[in-house]
């Protein structure tokens, strides 16, 4: 993905823009980190998506008062 947002061709989807990945991940919440992690921080990768997913519920069950 790093190599994609830096207009080095298009491999995984048509994101080719930072602020279009950031804004991508943020709605899927995943961590913005996972381009810099490998296997061995899977656990990370899993405790972090899961903290996004709660504040987006949490987000979303708040603005349905």
């Amino acid at each position: 993905m790093k190599q994609q947002v830096a207009n080095e061709g298009t491999y995984y989807g048509g994101i080719t823009d930072m602020d279009d990945l950031r804004a991508n991940l943020a709605e899927n919440c995943v961590p913005e980190a996972f381009m810099d992690m490998d296997i061995f921080d899977y656990q990370v990768f899993l405790d972090n998506r899961r903290t996004m997913m709660a504040q987006y519920i949490r987000e979303y069950y708040e603005s349905l008062a």
